[in-house]
């Protein structure tokens, strides 16, 4: 009996994260919180993922504290 070709080897573990974003931080919060946040986050203009949304608002927080 013929061998079967192997078309690639499958890599293990983990895809690699976003090249521009290499650091991952995890948040914790309340259902309330999460409520509230994604209510902020739907009256944006341009409707940010979560995780854009907070990276906007750590920008902004951020350029205040240096002015």
């Amino acid at each position: 009996m013929a061998k079967s070709i192997r078309v690639g080897a499958k890599k293990r573990g983990r895809p690699a994260t976003g090249i521009n974003f290499p650091v991952i931080v995890q948040v914790r919060l309340s259902a309330d919180q999460a409520a509230e946040f994604d209510a902020w986050r739907e009256r944006q203009f341009e409707h940010p993922s979560r995780s854009e949304a907070i990276r906007e608002l750590i920008a902004g927080v951020l350029k205040r504290k240096r002015s």
